[in-house]
């Protein structure tokens, strides 16, 4: 993350990947890979001329499955992170008054 030069507080810039909608349509499009490639593998199991190629769809579910795991944990970091933030910002504002 970036920050910002200009603030006398030097707040963190988000990226614009780092963004929550951002976060669930890749999450959601990583599930789609997910099942696609899980039928590949179920289909590469079926058919004896495939099986040589189950790597393929394999590592797919294995790359996608990190994917997700990675942007979910980030999202969960967030939100936890957030939580905490506004609660001393609360608890800042209230011995301040």
């Amino acid at each position: 993350m970036g920050v910002e030069k200009s603030t006398v507080h030097r707040k963190k810039t988000a990226p614009w990947y780092d963004s929550e909608s951002a976060c669930i349509v890749v999450a959601l499009s990583m599930f789609l890979v997910f099942w696609f490639s899980l039928l590949g593998v179920l289909e590469a199991f079926d058919t004896v001329e495939y099986i040589d190629f189950v790597w393929v769809p394999a590592l797919l579910i294995v790359m996608s499955g990190g994917v997700i795991a990675s942007t979910i944990f980030r999202m969960i970091r967030r939100y936890t992170s957030e939580e905490k933030i506004g609660y001393l910002m609360d608890f800042r504002r209230e011995h301040i008054e």
